[in-house]
């Protein structure tokens, strides 16, 4: 998706929330290498994460890459780190992937509306997989002049928010990666109905019996 998106689309400037050990920094340098790409990370996802942004680091002045990934706290430190990269510069496109929960999803979302523009592009990834769609509908209402979707394709269950005046070939690349929205519905009723099976069958068969019937619904 990412690449080709890149095929057609070309900002400026990037701004990414959350890097960890830098694989989404990395394949996002690769796609836009003419961008100006931003991280910021905080440093928590596990004892090894400062060991990934001194990583991620290295990779880009080995490779000649044209990212940098600053430590500090999203939203607290945005105004810092966004003021000392792109000065008064808008962000084009902005990647949330920090620490997922609905609340700071909200969080890293308002923490970069002072810095962007009326056709910037917000790709938010795990959305689905880390139970984050009430946040996202959240953004959905708040951005009325934007076509939000769910992109049920992507491997973690990403999402987007793509201005209504953004090109179709760009729409078109999104579109790819959605779902239409009465297969999802089957999918959400089918998993309801497993659920109470399950359930049904944890509160009164025996363990032999629910071992097979499981297997039959897996």
């Amino acid at each position: 998706m990412i690449e080709s998106l890149s095929s057609i689309y070309d900002p400026k400037n990037i701004f990414i929330i959350g890097n960890a050990f830098g694989w989404s920094t990395v394949v996002i340098t690769l796609a836009f290498s003419k961008s100006k790409i931003v991280v910021i990370d905080a440093g928590i996802e596990g004892k090894d994460n400062m060991f990934g942004i001194e990583l991620s680091n290295k990779i880009a002045k080995n490779e000649n890459l044209n990212f940098v990934v600053e430590y500090g706290y999203s939203p607290q430190s945005n105004r810092n780190i966004i003021g000392k990269h792109f000065g008064d510069e808008k962000i084009d496109f902005v990647f949330i992937d920090g620490l997922h929960t609905n609340e700071q999803l909200l969080k890293d979302f308002y923490g970069v509306l002072d810095y962007v523009h009326e056709n910037t592009i917000f790709l938010f990834h795990d959305v689905i997989n880390w139970k984050m769609e009430s946040a996202f509908l959240t953004i959905k209402n708040y951005l009325r002049s934007y076509n939000s979707t769910l992109l049920y394709r992507t491997t973690s269950g990403m999402a987007v928010c793509l201005p209504k005046q953004i090109s179709d070939e760009i729409s078109n690349i999104f579109d790819c990666f959605t779902e239409n929205s009465n297969y999802i519905q089957v999918i959400k009723n089918s998993i309801t109905i497993k659920a109470k099976i399950k359930s049904f069958i944890g509160s009164f068969l025996p363990k032999f019996l629910k071992d097979k019937i499981k297997k039959v619904i897996d």
